[in-house]
């Protein structure tokens, strides 16, 4: 802590010292991949691609402030993306045309 201290700025280091272990996968990260992944798709099918965009950016800040605030590793942020997408997999599809077919 005492070396990080000469490049890393006093309020993080006293963030740092509070906690006591990193997290596997990511909370905050996985979270916000699955709004892209649900929301975005929603946002994306109807046609509204500047809130889809929006919303992929504010994920994408989700995950770099994780590790820019040192609270996770990168394999913590890219273990919950790639769950995100796993558990994305699951989800059920629905058609609205067959829907309307029938």
């Amino acid at each position: 802590m005492k070396q990080a201290g000469t490049y890393i700025s006093p309020w993080r280091l006293r963030s740092w010292e509070g906690e006591t272990n990193y997290s596997f996968p990511s909370g905050h990260t996985i979270f916000a991949a699955i709004c892209v992944l649900f929301w975005g798709g929603f946002f994306i099918r109807r046609g509204n691609y500047l809130v889809a965009g929006g919303l992929v950016i504010w994920a994408t800040g989700v995950g770099i402030s994780r590790l820019w605030l040192g609270m996770h590793f990168p394999s913590d942020v890219m273990g919950s993306i790639l769950s995100a997408a796993i558990l994305y997999f699951f989800i059920p599809e629905w058609d609205e045309h067959a829907k309307k077919k029938k």
